[in-house]
């Protein structure tokens, strides 16, 4: 099981960069992401499979977010749902 807990250790940082890797002999993991933070620590995210992005932004908040591709159109299902203390 994915250990989806360490995103909450990038919570709260901010981005100043963003790389993507894809492997060109077709190995693996087959793509990655790496998110550069202004503190100069950067996490990955990868896959053995070509990942897809977004067409740009999407409106809408932590709910509309929970609530995206579960049921009856998904199923997706919320394996962590962790917010920045914004008090």
């Amino acid at each position: 099981m994915p250990d989806y807990d360490a995103l909450k250790e990038i919570l709260g940082k901010t981005i100043k960069g963003a790389i993507v890797k894809k492997n060109i002999k077709g190995g693996r993991p087959m793509m990655s992401v790496h998110l550069v933070f202004s503190d100069d620590t950067s996490y990955e995210i990868y896959t053995d499979y070509n990942m897809n992005f977004a067409g740009g932004l999407d409106n809408g908040d932590m709910n509309s977010v929970r609530n995206y591709a579960i049921a009856p159109v998904g199923p997706m299902e919320n394996v962590l749902d962790v917010i920045v203390d914004e008090t």
